[in-house]
């Protein structure tokens, strides 16, 4: 009898062992899917972001022939171009879209024509609260939809 209730208490284990497997990796899945594919935070994770388009407080800011860039590591750090200066900040995602940047921090060299469009643009990556990614474009933007960021993918 001692075989048997073994057996069956082997059995049971198996079975708990492949339920809870079974749980935690759909959890996992549906966790990772974030529900709108458009805010799949893995979407950031390409090498480099090219700034097409900034509002900043309602106001669209003049880009010029300045470079601005942007990058997210899997660490949650980020880092760029911000026209002049490089940068680095620590960002943070969430579900449904949701992205938060901490304090930038940049190198500090000084450059004509280009100081007001980074200002601005560094100004804005603390405003950003959220995310989403359409047809190869990443779009930032403020909770008023005042500031407003439109990333290009790398050119080919």
């Amino acid at each position: 009898m001692n075989k048997k209730l073994l057996a069956v208490a082997a059995v049971l284990i198996v079975i708990v062992a492949a339920v809870a497997i079974f749980v935690t990796t759909r959890g996992t899945a549906q966790e990772n899917s974030w529900g709108d594919p458009s805010t799949d935070p893995q979407k950031l994770m390409i090498p480099r972001w090219f700034l097409s388009s900034l509002t900043h407080n309602g106001q669209p800011v003049e880009l010029g022939d300045a470079q601005i860039t942007l990058q997210f590591t899997e660490d949650n750090k980020a880092n760029g171009s911000a026209g002049c200066n490089d940068f680095f900040a620590d960002y943070e995602v969430a579900n449904k879209g949701k992205l938060t940047f901490g304090q930038a921090g940049s190198t500090m060299m000084y450059c004509d024509n280009y100081m007001q469009q980074e200002t601005a643009y560094l100004d804005a990556l603390s405003q950003v609260s959220q995310f989403k990614t359409e047809q190869g474009k990443l779009i930032l933007s403020s909770a008023d939809g005042q500031t407003t960021m439109t990333f290009a993918m790398p050119p080919k």
